[in-house]
């Protein structure tokens, strides 16, 4: 199954398949769960973030059962900070 991918604000992150523009497609193994998809992301994954399929945030208790499926959209940005 193929899922795309966007990480906003990660400058100069090498992520494989993943663009400099911060957009690509992941083809993944049917039944992968969003946990198990993460991995890709190398180090990224141990950051804070927030995690969106489909423009829904998926809570990081809930990405090891949740089954992404052929056409999702996932979104991945960091924490926002401001004052």
């Amino acid at each position: 199954m193929r899922v795309s991918v966007r990480l906003a604000a990660y400058a100069g992150e090498t992520v494989p398949d993943i663009g400099v523009d911060g957009v690509g497609e992941w083809d993944l193994a049917e039944n992968t769960t969003l946990a198990g998809a993460l991995t890709r992301l190398g180090t990224l994954q141990e950051r804070p973030a927030l995690i969106l399929v489909n423009d829904r945030v998926v809570r990081e208790a809930s990405r090891s059962d949740y089954r992404l499926a052929d056409g999702d959209r996932l979104v991945v940005m960091p924490p926002i900070d401001g004052g």
